[in-house]
Parts: C-alpha cells; sequence; structure tokens
C-alpha cells in the first residue's frame, strides 16, 4: 500500500468490502486527529473529519460511529461511511473519556466504554450501550 509521504495514518477499523479502512492520522503535535478513508488498492487517502478518533464502520459499512472532542470531554458522534452528514450522538461528559465504540451485529446499537473522573482522579468506568432506533442510552 503506498501512501503519500508524511501520512503515517494509524489504521483502526475495516470497511465490510475489504478494501478499505478508516485511520486516524495526527498532523502534528498540537494538531488534533483527523478521520480518513484508506484504500489498500491505491489512491490518495480521503479526509473524513476533522477532530475525530477511534471510529468503529458499521457491520453493513454504511455509517462510522467514533469519538470526537477534547480530552475529558468527549462526545460519541456519528456520520455515513463516506464522511457525509456527521451528527452528535452523545453528549459531553466532563471529566469523562470514551473508548472506542462497537457495533451490534445488526447496527442497530452502539456500545463504548466511559470512564469518568471522580476529584481525586479515581476513575468509575462502566459499559454503556446506545440503542440508534429509540436515540436513547440504554
Amino acid at each position: 500500500m503506498s501512501l503519500p509521504s508524511g501520512f503515517a495514518a494509524i489504521p483502526s477499523a475495516w470497511y465490510p468490502d475489504g478494501t478499505h479502512l478508516a485511520a486516524t492520522w495526527v498532523e502534528g503535535p498540537t494538531a488534533p486527529p483527523s478521520l480518513w478513508q484508506v484504500s489498500i488498492m491505491g489512491g490518495a487517502p480521503r479526509k473524513l473529519i476533522d477532530n475525530g478518533q477511534l471510529p468503529a464502520v458499521s457491520p453493513d459499512g454504511s455509517q462510522i460511529a467514533f469519538v470526537k472532542g477534547p480530552k475529558h470531554a468527549e462526545e460519541i458522534w456519528l456520520m455515513a461511511g463516506d464522511g457525509e452528514n456527521p451528527r452528535q450522538l452523545v453528549v459531553p461528559c466532563h471529566n469523562c473519556t470514551v473508548g472506542v465504540p462497537a457495533w451490534s451485529p445488526d447496527g442497530t446499537k452502539i456500545a463504548y466504554v466511559v470512564s469518568e473522573y471522580t476529584p481525586l482522579w479515581r476513575a468509575d468506568t462502566s459499559v454503556v450501550s446506545f440503542n440508534l432506533r429509540t436515540g436513547r442510552g440504554e
């Protein structure tokens, strides 16, 4: 796989077609991460969104769940598989860190880990499930 010079993206998730990857790239030490679609067949990588990381491609490839936002105020977002129509699913939690989203096999729910930090920096960690049909956490 040939990539542009200096493009050191980290592969994160396969599209179900087996020829594309969702990847995270941080351009420099102070730049926010961005999400890219990379073809293993060649061609230039295509930016999907700025300020996104930890992508998870839906089982049918039509959507990508990802983490967006600054450290300790992260949010779960959803966008089309081609990067269009991004929208926030879960509002930020103050003093929280969010883990990589995971799709249910039927593509109707997203699960993720949330670690909420107390004033003494002890982490209260839980697994959250978000139902895309109802628009609510479970």
